[in-house]
């Protein structure tokens, strides 16, 4: 994985890899900056539900139900994906991964929400694979921009993650600081941002050469809650 300076405009954080793509916007959003209110239309957006499935944006397809104010009114899905020229795609974390797809040659993008459940299900992975089987692009061809997320300090677990990700394969090394809570439960503290490229976009994609992975390397972006602010849901996309 790269790690990549972020540069900070208006209180948002961009990924210089990203920006110097011609044709393609992009931000993350910090509490010193507000993207949402300043997302050129027509704009995407889910109700997000820690799941793996992926939606294509197509000039066929009803944007109504994407532009709802109304967060349960809008399809459920963890991550977007479009060709459409002119269409802004968007995600909201707390303190979940975002991470943004760019595949220039082919003019596909993709916007990713990737909390615990999903980085446990490979649900990159799938956007990914999605992005080559509806939209002919080719993982060779991607920049992956992976965005702020909760720092492992201020991240404890408990049993149901551990287990988890245990079971998916995870590095036991991301879980530091081992506790019994009251219960007796095991807990521990979760390095969200150290799952690594396998868990986070599967092993297949991570061992390509030419696939890019860029994080934001930033005080504002080393954990959201010491950072960012907290857990108001911040926006992230193209």
């Amino acid at each position: 994985m790269m790690g990549s300076s972020a540069v900070a405009r208006d209180g948002l954080l961009q990924v210089p890899a990203l920006a110097r793509l011609t044709g393609v916007g992009h931000a993350f959003e910090t509490r010193h900056g507000r993207l949402a209110r300043r997302l050129p239309t027509p704009l995407a957006r889910l109700r997000q539900v820690h799941g793996t499935d992926v939606l294509v944006i197509e000039p066929s397809t009803d944007l109504t139900p994407f532009q709802d104010r109304r967060i349960e009114a809008r399809p459920a899905a963890d991550a977007l994906i479009t060709s459409w020229p002119g269409i802004t795609l968007a995600v909201a974390t707390a303190d979940c991964v975002p991470v943004l797809l760019v595949d220039a040659r082919a003019g596909v993008v993709a916007a990713v929400h990737a909390g615990w459940r999903g980085i446990a299900q490979q649900i990159v992975a799938a956007t990914v694979d999605t992005m080559g089987r509806r939209l002919g692009s080719e993982p060779t061809g991607c920049v992956a921009a992976i965005g702020p997320c909760i720092g492992a300090d201020c991240y404890r677990v408990g049993t149901e993650v551990i287990a988890c990700w245990t079971a998916a394969g995870v590095d036991p090394q991301v879980f530091t600081e081992h506790q019994l809570d009251e219960a007796g439960d095991q807990t521990a503290c979760c390095n969200l941002a150290a799952a690594g490229n396998w868990h986070l976009f599967g092993r297949r994609i991570a061992r390509l050469t030419h696939f890019q992975f860029h994080r934001i390397e930033s005080d504002l972006a080393k954990c959201v809650d010491c950072f960012l602010g907290g857990q108001r849901p911040r926006s992230s996309g193209f």
